[in-house]
């Protein structure tokens, strides 16, 4: 059984790790803040634009980047509501979203599996692999190291249980 003291433990070295996460994730893709748009960047910016004027575009197939993923094109109106079309932030975004998709799909890893350091190595190799290069530089893609959150955070809900769990 779990007690209060082993809690804390763990709490704090979930801490640490996600600090050392936010270290190398500044150290690898600090550094973004000065890339500019990328493939169907400015698509959306163009799209953002469009919806200010009339909010019904919004759900229009007729966008220029029409993705369809209605909570990803949510995230990058609101982050264009609070900072307008501003490269830089959006690709802080990104970088910041595929920092919590690599963290929640660590302690999804280690819900599932127990194994702590095969958990965060899973993390961290999921950060700092080079195949995500293009979603991580591209603003587009947004959607992706989001979905990744979201249905991890799912499966973490799922396994803890809940009202229907018996």
């Amino acid at each position: 059984m779990c007690t209060l003291r082993d809690n804390t433990q763990a709490i704090r070295l979930w801490v640490v790790y996600a600090l050392a996460l936010s270290c190398i994730t500044a150290l690898f893709f600090g550094s973004l803040r000065h890339h500019l748009l990328n493939t169907h960047d400015a698509d959306s910016f163009a799209d953002h634009i469009l919806i200010s004027e009339d909010a019904s575009y919004f759900f229009s197939t007729e966008k220029y980047q029409a993705t369809g993923r209605l909570v990803a094109d949510g995230a990058k109106y609101l982050i264009y509501l609070l900072y307008g079309n501003n490269p830089a932030v959006f690709h802080l975004a990104v970088v910041i979203a595929h920092w919590s998709a690599s963290l929640v799909f660590a302690v999804l890893i280690y819900r599932l599996q127990g194994a702590l350091t095969v958990a965060m190595l899973t993390g961290l190799l999921f950060l700092i692999n080079v195949a995500h290069f293009e979603a991580i530089h591209h603003i587009s893609a947004l959607d992706y190291p989001l979905g990744l959150a979201f249905a991890c955070s799912a499966l973490l809900c799922w396994e803890r249980g809940g009202p229907w769990a018996a």
